[in-house]
């Protein structure tokens, strides 16, 4: 009878900008995909005794958004936002979301995880983000905000 592989804890985090356009739609549903970025694991897995083909599920445990630039925006001009993943040869699936965000003049929001493992998603070479949002002001023409995330899971040992 063959002994499974034992199974050991994993830390993955990214950290991507976004450059976002100017939006005038309001209490409107809109979708902005993000460039395709780079998942670029292989080096943080293999420092953890482990490689991406091992990886068995990487859930985010955070997801941050920080607008970078201009100063003077905050995010007042969200209502919602809806945080999706997609890959080549996988189907968009819901990362993270906030919904209901006050008007409380924060530069800094942290989105509630969906629990779904990612780990599918990861394993590709590169990922884009589909963002889903309702806005209650309009949105200034070249507002960076920076997405953090942090995933943990488990992945076979080497």
């Amino acid at each position: 009878c063959k002994k499974k592989a034992k199974s050991i804890p994993i830390e993955l985090s990214f950290s991507n900008p976004f450059p976002t356009p100017g939006i005038d739609a309001i209490d409107s549903l809109l979708v902005l995909e993000t460039f395709s970025f780079p998942t670029a694991i292989d080096e943080a897995l293999r420092s953890q005794n482990t490689t991406k083909d091992k990886l068995e599920e990487a859930i985010l445990e955070n997801m941050e958004m920080t607008i970078v630039f201009p100063q003077d925006v905050n995010f007042n001009f969200l209502k919602q936002i809806e945080v999706y993943m997609k890959a080549e040869g996988l189907p968009e699936k819901l990362s993270a979301s906030l919904l209901n965000i006050p008007t409380t003049e924060l530069r800094t929001i942290f989105l509630n995880s969906s629990g779904e493992s990612m780990h599918e998603y990861l394993k590709k070479d590169e990922v884009q983000l589909v963002i889903k949002m309702i806005l209650r002001a309009p949105m200034k023409s070249g507002t960076l905000i920076n997405i953090k995330t942090k995933y943990k899971g488990k992945a076979g040992v080497l």
